[in-house]
């Protein structure tokens, strides 16, 4: 078998030994890249729960301050419509077309027609006259 020169000994030796440390840095580095990773990952995980939390409270903020509103809404609705079928003037309302849409019991007293006489006709659908003659009636 031939012989292996001590200096190419030397020098396997030697890149073996390089190699090893190389190889013990590399893995003291991946193990050091994986720690980081996990904590990053464990504080994205926390903000994110954080964040889940904040956008949470404020949808029930929001839902509870909807319902709120919701009731204030229906609370006024029902003081308006109150006061509109307890008037002692007559309330006539009509839609974007024209057509009667609320013709209140004081408008019947004061030109003779029924809702139900007048709601859904438009205004042209009267005659000037019979408007009139059931304005003057009523005084």
């Amino acid at each position: 078998m031939p012989e292996i020169p001590v200096e190419s000994t030397a020098q396997f030796q030697n890149s073996i030994s390089e190699l090893e440390q190389a190889e013990s840095a590399l893995k003291i580095a991946w193990d050091e890249l994986e720690k980081q990773t996990a904590e990053t990952i464990a504080q994205i995980a926390k903000a994110d729960q954080a964040n889940a939390e904040k956008i949470g409270e404020r949808f029930a903020k929001a839902k509870q301050l909807r319902q709120q509103l919701q009731t204030k809404i229906k609370e006024a609705n029902s003081r308006r419509e109150f006061h509109l079928e307890n008037s002692p003037l007559a309330v006539i309302e009509w839609d974007r077309e024209g057509r009667v849409v609320r013709w209140s019991p004081v408008a019947e007293q004061i030109f003779g027609w029924s809702a139900a006489e007048v709601i859904g006709k438009y205004w042209h659908e009267w005659s000037i006259a019979e408007v009139l003659n059931a304005y003057l009636i009523g005084f």
